[in-house]
């Protein structure tokens, strides 16, 4: 079997850092989580003589990582939030997270309001309007999945008839929204995502191919079979302004138990739709989980679809990654994922 040799490099605020910490260091480690979690490094190097001149807090980190005889992924921009100085041996310890989700926009060079609380109202507009309006606010550059941005009501996409953001930040309200409907909404480096869940995409906004994995890719993997929801329904409810009645919306098989609830209750129709829909969604979607260790592949992130070919029936099939980890330290460059069966892969129990 061929040998690959792991590889690196890291820049600084443009400056290429790589061949100044080669040889010091000890473990680079990339958390690429999906939904809204912020993606995070840390890059722990030998401080010998303390000869490594120290970043800046909010210096813009760029890191690619991979092989030498297959060349390396960029792995997106990072933000030094935390540098740490310890001893003996002395080590120094960078932190960073994604640059985007920092207190700095990485494409403004200003101060990132996208936590900043408001208080506004919206009124007959669609989902994808509102993310538009927001992500301009702030400098970014909007992805919208089709579905939030089309239609007549009661579709998804179509106009919503009454929307409150009290004393509530962009950011926060847009990840209630997306909670609603479904869907997930991420900074990620100058893009403002709002996309169904499981949409893969990476922490560079390039969208992910599947790859397929059979037993021999695996250092070890553990699947969990347990029981998927068993709801046939979902149900929440809107406020009728003609009748100021609370009219309850069902989601899923017209008839039939058991079925869960969407707590509150909404402004429109569609809005409820979308919120039971989602819900029902979300209970029934893989209880299936995955969790692996393999040799390092960059290309695998949050959201990845990874196709199981060759392992026990059961196990076998697609899944979403939701949490990877690359680790690159003296041991080599390897992955740990986290991950769950894919909607309409499922296997009785």
């Amino acid at each position: 079997m061929r040998a690959f040799t792991p590889d690196f490099s890291i820049s600084a605020d443009g400056n290429d850092l790589t061949a100044a910490i080669r040889d010091r260091l000890l473990r680079l480690t990339i958390a690429d989580q999906s939904g809204n979690t912020s993606d995070s490094v840390k890059i722990v190097l030998d401080d010998r003589d303390h000869a490594i001149r120290l970043p800046r807090t909010g210096a813009e980190l760029a890191i690619s990582l991979g092989y030498k005889e297959n060349g390396l992924i960029d792995m997106g921009k990072w933000t030094v939030d935390e540098i740490e100085l310890s001893g003996p041996p002395d080590t120094l310890i960078i932190s960073a997270k994604a640059a985007n989700t920092s207190t700095r926009n990485t494409k403004s060079g200003k101060a990132d309001t996208l936590r900043s609380v408001k208080t506004r109202a919206w009124d007959n507009i669609a989902i994808a309007d509102i993310c538009k309006t927001i992500a301009n606010e702030h400098g970014y550059t909007p992805r919208i999945a089709d579905k939030y941005a089309t239609g007549s009501p009661p579709a998804i996409g179509a106009p919503v008839t009454h929307l409150d953001q009290r004393e509530e930040s962009d950011l926060n309200f847009l990840t209630r929204l997306a909670k609603d409907y479904g869907a997930v909404c991420k900074p990620v480096r100058d893009y403002l995502l709002f996309v169904e869940k499981g949409t893969p995409v990476s922490a560079t906004g390039r969208v992910l191919d599947s790859i397929s994995l059979t037993p021999k890719d695996m250092t070890s993997w553990r699947a969990t079979l347990a029981d998927r929801g068993k709801y046939v329904a979902a149900i929440a409810h809107y406020h009728d302004h003609a009748t100021a009645k609370r009219i309850p919306v069902r989601a899923g098989k017209p008839s039939g138990v058991p079925v869960t609830s969407v707590t509150g209750t909404f402004a429109d129709e569609q809005s409820a739709r979308a919120a039971a829909t989602a819900r029902l969604a979300s209970l029934n979607r893989g209880a299936t989980t995955l969790s692996l260790t393999m040799p390092g592949n960059a290309l695998i992130a949050s959201g990845s679809p990874l196709a199981l070919i060759g392992f026990r029936d059961g196990s076998n099939g697609t899944y979403h990654a939701t949490s990877v980890t690359h680790t690159l330290d003296a041991g080599g460059y390897k992955l740990n994922m986290e991950g769950k069966m894919a909607a309409g892969n499922f296997r009785a129990l």
